[in-house]
């Protein structure tokens, strides 16, 4: 139910402000004992002005950076393995992966299996072949997750 305080009885004895830091709003003491952000707003313009969700906003934004940048990474190394897969190149060496800037360590998953290493980003997979010395770049249809 929708609170319909008459300002004249509004006081601030308290001192209790709005939790988010960019707004710092008086919380009327009349306020429920809990309140920690003020009320939610709805402009003239239809914009919704609400503290509670921008706060938590930031604070969920803070805590996914780090997904954020894994996912900016990975989008990177797809970008740079087409690339490099649609060169269609008859050898690719160590030199040629390393001057495009693909980071094998950093691989969604990897294995060696009978001294042939595997690495495996999204769309592709890389394949290093210690007798030859060769990389061979595969587009695959494996579900990795």
């Amino acid at each position: 139910m929708k609170k319909n305080y008459d300002l004249d009885f509004y006081t601030y004895d308290e001192n209790r402000k709005c939790k988010y830091l960019k707004c710092q709003a008086p919380i009327a003491d009349q306020e429920h004992a809990t309140r920690q952000f003020c009320l939610r707003k709805v402009m003239p313009d239809g914009k919704i002005i609400n503290c509670k969700d921008d706060y938590w906003a930031e604070i969920r934004k803070e805590a996914n950076s780090i997904y954020k940048e894994m996912e900016l990474f990975h989008k990177l190394m797809v970008e740079r393995l087409d690339h490099l897969f649609n060169l269609n190149l008859p050898k690719i060496t160590l030199e040629i992966i390393e001057s495009t800037g693909i980071e094998l360590s950093k691989s969604l998953f990897n294995y060696t299996e009978d001294d042939i290493s595997y690495f495996y980003f999204i769309d592709y997979a890389v394949v290093f072949n210690p007798i030859d010395n060769q990389f061979k770049i595969t587009k695959h249809e494996n579900e990795l997750f």
